[in-house]
């Protein structure tokens, strides 16, 4: 362990840089895909570049800039660090159990870091279900709008077990505009998670992403602004500022305070592509300069086993080890490699609109770029043509509208009854 000492006040702690190795995922069913990314490259630039400013949203990309997952199975890898919402059910002090949740909340972005291709748009009424009993949790997901482009999910624990004890959903709208050199994802995004062991709500909402460097030079992604995670009917809530890009590329640092009426009370920092820890408030403004040099100096050595903390830390979350050689396929996480993997025959009855079914998918996993193309411009142009047809729409079947924006988890989908599923693909 490396350490430097502190020269403010009397202080005599010292900024400790430790070696904590990612974690390696306590479940893994594939370290591969069946195919290689088969991506041609090309310039996303030239593609968008009549778009500037516009809503990217209804903007068709070529296959090239996918990865072979729906929107809906990307959701589900909001579920990936499960374990910090057992570790907050665990947990008797509501300040530890905030942390774990602001924790859970900021690993879902962890993903997005490295993944610069495009999961394929929903069709209307299509779905995902990702039950995971060795994780300790089932997921459904469902899109419930086309224009706009709305996706509702619902996750709880496994049933009959002590994971039961939360439920987990929200609705997101994602908002892409063009600016020429830059991308920027502002969704509409609401979340809720819900620990029914303390009747405790805990509600936020999406924070903007941005992808630079369209044009030239190597891109990256970039979080920007403040997340506010609220404990509601307490006095509890946590506020995480985003540093954004600097002009030498991403900035990954984050700072957040867990405030309790008033008065901050507690510091997460970290980066939020590594690891989430907690410090003091006192110890964080004796010492945040020195912990911003160091953090900057492990930062330029590249060494991604180094995290450097405060002394009085507690690490609250780590990420995940990669896959070997996942640059070859899409960047994915073993957690995302897993999202469109075909279930045993003997598996649990899905419904035909499940994202798993979807031909364009599937044969793009399989390196049959050609023929997924043919087929994303075919199930495009049905849903085109059931868009202008004078038949009905049915309605969400899994989500119902609750009339003040939101679309809530109805309960049906565990009843199994797949009948009335519309013919998507």
């Amino acid at each position: 362990m490396s350490s430097t000492s502190s020269s403010e006040g009397t202080i005599t702690e010292t900024i400790c840089i430790e070696t904590i190795k990612p974690t390696t995922p306590t479940f893994i069913s594939r370290s591969q895909l069946p195919s290689r990314s088969n991506n041609k490259g090309g310039s996303l630039w030239s593609v968008l570049k009549k778009s500037i400013g516009k809503d990217l949203t209804r903007v068709t990309v070529p296959l090239t800039f996918n990865e072979p997952l729906s929107f809906l199975q990307r959701l589900a890898e909001y579920m990936e660090y499960v374990s910090l919402i057992k570790q907050a059910l665990k947990a008797k002090d509501p300040v530890k159990r905030m942390e774990f949740i602001a924790a859970f909340a900021l690993s879902t972005l962890a993903s997005n870091s490295s993944r610069l291709t495009k999961p394929f748009n929903p069709l209307l009424c299509e779905t995902y279900e990702l039950s995971k009993p060795e994780l300790g949790f089932e997921f459904i997901a469902e899109q419930v709008s086309h224009h706009p482009p709305i996706s509702a999910f619902y996750a709880r624990g496994s049933p009959g077990s002590n994971d039961e004890d939360f439920e987990f959903y929200g609705n997101i709208e994602p908002r892409i505009k063009f600016w020429g050199r830059s991308l920027e994802d502002t969704p509409i995004a609401n979340f809720t998670l819900v620990l029914k062991p303390f009747n405790e709500k805990y509600t936020w909402q999406g924070i903007s992403c941005s992808v630079h460097n369209l044009y030239m030079g190597k891109m990256y992604i970039s979080l920007n602004g403040t997340m506010n995670i609220k404990c509601v009917g307490s006095d509890l809530q946590t506020e995480i500022k985003f540093a954004g890009a600097s002009k030498s590329g991403p900035d990954t640092v984050l700072y957040g305070e867990i405030i309790q009426g008033k008065n901050a009370i507690r510091v997460l920092y970290g980066n939020w592509t590594e690891y989430i820890a907690s410090t003091s408030i006192s110890m964080y403004l004796d010492m945040k300069h020195q912990w911003k040099k160091e953090y900057r100096n492990v930062e330029k050595s590249g060494k991604n086993d180094l995290i450097t903390l405060f002394p009085d830390s507690s690490m609250i979350w780590r990420v995940h080890s990669k896959p070997p050689g996942n640059k070859d396929y899409y960047n994915m996480t073993y957690f995302a490699l897993m999202l469109n993997e075909k279930l045993p025959d003997d598996s649990v009855k899905l419904p035909s609109t499940d994202a798993r079914f979807r031909p364009d998918i599937r044969l793009m996993e399989e390196g049959e770029m050609d023929a997924a193309s043919t087929e994303k411009e075919r199930l495009e142009e049905k849903q085109r043509a059931k868009a202008k047809s004078s038949k009905p729409r049915l309605p969400p079947q899994w989500f119902s509208d609750d009339k003040n924006g939101s679309f809530i988890f109805n309960g049906n989908y565990w009843k199994r009854d797949f009948s009335k599923s519309d013919d998507i693909y």
